[in-house]
């Protein structure tokens, strides 16, 4: 059974991967509010103080990365802020799984795209979301891969870790 703090991290990151899908955009609030919500959430988990501290560490050493990449149009800024939130809740260990596993997703929904664009044109019979996805000059909707790296990297986790602990 997944405990609610594991649960509200994943409706966290999904939520910004469909929102990502829906407008090729994430909100900053949804990253502002992961990373407001990791210490109380860490504390009812049972993490300590060192832990959250290192965790928000780890979440500003990823911003810094994802901002010299977002500098470089590398990334999008909501990527970049999702990613870094997404380090805070996750931690070190857990970051050895996100990236590689967000990696693989992100190659994986490019695939996918590039096919889903060859086969279907843009008509103003799909969907506003469906027709942007088919555009090859929107790019793709990574929160999708952020989430699905994120989702694989929650068994690491250092909230999870305290959960399965207590």
């Amino acid at each position: 059974m997944l405990e609610p703090p594991v649960l509200i991290f994943a409706g966290f990151v999904l939520f910004a991967a469909a929102h990502d899908v829906a407008t090729m955009k994430i909100p900053n609030w949804v990253s502002l509010a992961m990373v407001a919500a990791f210490p109380l959430v860490g504390l009812w988990a049972g993490l300590s103080w060192g832990q959250i501290g290192h965790g928000l560490i780890i979440g500003a050493i990823a911003l810094a990365f994802c901002f010299v990449m977002f500098q470089f149009n590398l990334m999008g800024g909501g990527d970049a802020k999702l990613i870094s939130a997404v380090c805070v809740w996750v931690g070190w260990v857990g970051m050895w799984a996100f990236v590689p596993w967000m990696t693989v997703a992100g190659a994986i929904l490019a695939l996918a795209l590039v096919a889903l664009r060859a086969a279907i044109k843009p008509s103003e019979r799909h969907p506003a979301f469906f027709t942007r996805l088919l555009q090859p000059t929107k790019g793709a909707p990574y929160g999708v891969a952020i989430a699905a790296g994120a989702l694989a990297a929650i068994p690491l986790s250092p909230m999870a870790i305290a959960l399965a602990g207590a």
